[in-house]
């Protein structure tokens, strides 16, 4: 039989960083590679067993244990459906996308989803129009609110979210190891932030799928070689996410100078060339619908339309209050006088307006307007927007829950909080990650805050704190190993 082939010394900076890091699996990796005779690197650590002893759980991963975690993660949504009582009906909150699927169904043309009745049948942006098809998808097979529709889209967003739990995976393992892709897939399979939302006719549980899947894309591509049709492929996926829901864009730049600048030896010329490339692939995707919406509206607009109603959502004179009450003064779909005058106005003249107004009301209280955004911050990272909230509101059935998911919130963010700090060198490599679901806040800061809207980045920081808990259970061994 045929010796195996001896590995040479690589001599790669790459290599070299491998070979420093305690904690790296590509170290790993060569450990069990020196032990079975196929390697001659002398710098790796004596003992050819430190894999097995110190590190237990560091083994190959077994597909049957990770689809077996998915199938959990599935069931447990489909059973908080059917705890609500939602299973197979269809919700009396959030209908802006059963309002706009089933119109896109009957009328051919995607309408105003805050107008009760087909009154004004004019083209809108007001929604981006990914989940809308889906829906009149979904709506022209089974028929429009029916219970087999209702039941296969709120089992699409389970699977949404159950898959996500597969992405968070090989995103963690990627980060760090096969412990850190564990840690973070058991807690987005079980996290109720995630799957509260499967029961709602909304974007969220596919918005979160669509985030995790452009974090997995981003680190398969950034450790691979550049390639020009890889840059221009990953363009269109963000534009395809854009479609889904536009809130992740403010992070795209950093996301993309990340991946090209995350290998050392790439040139400016390298970069600059990788960051062109990816955004004609995202301009080309999200052309048709812009040019649609400059065709019917005169202007370009990207994706949506209604950043003016949630801006003065954010600076109306309610907005000290709790939601509700917001909703009930100002929302179209709650309040009589609102819904007579946007179907008076129009929809564009209605989004312009409220945004007039809420620039005017900015101006002139800035100091309070600054006020409403550090409490808008406190609530996006706290989550106590949800523990004030009226009961039935947002979905969660008790108030005891509410208060439940704001304490596990919170301690989510000072776990994270702490763990950086602990290792602000160490775990550098981490910052693109928090810079990511930092930068997704903003949006929300500044305007409007729900639990929901942070639903997203809930995955993004499981991946956070299980990489961080892996690093610092990790330091005894690196600090004392040979």
């Amino acid at each position: 039989m045929r010796a195996p082939p001896v590995l040479s010394n690589w001599g790669s900076v790459r290599h070299e960083k491998c070979i420093a890091d305690r904690s790296s699996p590509v170290r790993f990796f060569l450990i069990r590679m020196q032990a079975a005779g196929v390697t001659s690197d002398t710098r790796l650590l004596p003992d050819p067993h430190f894999y097995d002893t110190k590190f237990p759980m560091e083994r190959p991963t077994s597909p049957r244990l990770l689809l077996l975690l998915a199938i959990l993660a599935l069931a447990v949504r489909i059973v908080s459906c059917w705890a609500s009582g939602s299973l197979g009906r269809s919700p009396d909150i959030y209908r802006e996308y059963v309002h706009s699927g089933s119109r896109l169904v009957s009328h051919g043309v995607i309408t105003c989803p805050l107008i009760h009745e087909d009154v004004r049948l004019e083209p809108s942006n007001m929604l981006p129009p990914a989940y809308t098809v889906v829906v009149a998808g979904v709506y022209s097979l089974l028929g429009v609110e029916t219970i087999a529709a209702t039941l296969a889209l709120q089992f699409l967003n389970a699977v949404a979210t159950s898959v996500a739990v597969l992405l968070v995976f090989g995103i963690a393992r990627r980060l760090c190891d096969s412990r850190a892709g564990w840690l973070a897939a058991i807690w987005v399979a079980l996290n109720p932030v995630v799957f509260g939302y499967t029961r709602l006719l909304w974007d969220t549980s596919i918005f979160i799928f669509s985030v995790c899947l452009v974090l997995w894309v981003l680190l398969r591509l950034a450790d691979r070689p550049y390639d020009w049709k890889r840059q221009i492929g990953f363009g269109v996926l963000l534009g395809v996410v854009a479609h889904v829901n536009p809130a992740l864009t403010i992070a795209y730049p950093f996301l993309v100078l990340w991946m090209l600048m995350r290998k050392g030896n790439r040139s400016a010329t390298m970069i600059v060339r990788g960051t062109a490339l990816t955004t004609m692939g995202w301009l080309v995707t999200v052309a048709p619908w812009t040019m649609r919406n400059y065709h019917h509206f005169g202007e370009l607009s990207y994706i949506r339309s209604s950043f003016g109603l949630v801006l003065w959502l954010g600076a109306c004179p309610e907005a000290h209050s709790i939601p509700a009450e917001v909703y009930a003064a100002w929302y179209p779909m709650h309040n009589e006088q609102q819904q007579r005058v946007l179907l008076k106005t129009g929809e564009q003249a209605y989004f312009k307006e409220w945004g007039r107004m809420a620039k005017t009301a900015i101006r002139n209280d800035f100091g309070g307007w600054l006020k409403l955004c550090g409490t808008r911050a406190v609530d996006y990272w706290t989550g106590s927007i949800f523990s004030h909230a009226i009961p039935g509101n947002g979905g969660w059935p008790t108030n005891a829950l509410r208060a439940c998911i704001t304490v596990l919130i919170s301690l989510e963010t000072l776990a994270m909080i702490i763990g950086l700090l602990y290792l602000r060198h160490f775990g550098a490599h981490l910052w693109w990650l928090v810079a990511t679901i930092l930068v997704f806040s903003i949006v929300y800061t500044l305007s409007h805050v729900q639990l929901r809207y942070r639903a997203p980045t809930e995955p993004l920081i499981a991946i956070v704190l299980a990489v961080v808990s892996v690093r610092i259970l990790d330091r005894p061994f690196q600090q004392t190993s040979p």
